[in-house]
């Protein structure tokens, strides 16, 4: 996997998003040409299943004050696999144990891992 830059404002979004409710090992692949059903993947994890679905509203809320309402979601009342689909995006958020069990990371191995770290702040950069 290669790693390039964020260029969208609305995963950018996402991900802080996320990082806001304390979202766990966020990855973003581009899967474009690789995926006939999205571009991007962001894939995130929570503490619990209850954390799942905060981080699913948040982010939802996020992007739809942006004027990005969520075209589809799935799994947002379960909290074990959460699917927000933002038609050139999508969000995965994970309960704990889910995230290997499906490993989508390893369904697109020629995707590009793209740099998210200037997103994320540890608890001491705070």
């Amino acid at each position: 996997m290669n790693s390039t830059k964020i260029v969208d404002p609305f995963i950018e979004a996402a991900i802080t998003a996320l990082v806001d409710k304390k979202a766990l090992n966020i990855m973003l692949l581009d899967v474009k040409g690789l995926s006939t059903i999205t571009d991007h993947l962001v894939i995130a994890e929570g503490f619990v299943d209850r954390h799942a679905m905060a981080l699913a509203q948040n982010c939802e809320q996020s992007l739809k004050d942006m004027g990005k309402p969520v075209f589809k979601h799935e799994g947002v009342h379960s909290g074990e696999w959460i699917v927000l689909d933002f038609f050139e995006f999508m969000v995965h958020i994970f309960a704990p144990g889910y995230r290997d069990r499906y490993d989508l990371e390893k369904l697109w191995p020629e995707a590009k891992l793209i740099d998210i770290s200037n997103l994320i702040k540890s608890d001491s950069e705070v």
